[in-house]
């Protein structure tokens, strides 16, 4: 809201190893930054391992997926653009006291903008 929607910037602290199903943005652009940890990161059909100080670009229209991969707890700093309702859809994701159904994870999903197409990345 801040920003006026131009993008919205978030950090994922503390991860444990996996991340989000593989998706599809169809309106927003995300970049991605490693603060800690390491992360496998699939975009499209291209495959890369950050760490630390690496940054990846995801366009929208193109599916990606990512995974914490450390034994260590990992840390992303995340920013997508245009932000449309992606701030709505982390608050309200986070607010669960245990993980959503894979159903519930494909609503979370459809109802701001993206599509889910695929399982997490394996770990």
């Amino acid at each position: 809201a801040e920003t006026g929607g131009l993008f919205y910037s978030f950090e994922h602290r503390d991860m444990s190893k996996g991340g989000p199903p593989r998706h599809v943005h169809h309106e927003q652009d995300e970049w991605f930054y490693v603060i800690r940890g390491r992360f496998v990161f699939e975009v499209g059909d291209a495959r890369y391992e950050l760490t630390a100080g690496d940054s990846l670009f995801a366009p929208r229209g193109i599916p990606h997926a990512w995974a914490c991969v450390s034994d260590e707890r990992g840390t992303l700093l995340t920013t997508v653009s245009p932000a449309g309702t992606f701030e709505r859809f982390i608050l309200e994701t986070t607010e669960h006291a245990q993980l959503p159904s894979p159903e519930e994870v494909t609503r979370a999903f459809e109802a701001n903008g993206m599509s889910v197409l695929g399982p997490p990345l394996k770990v």
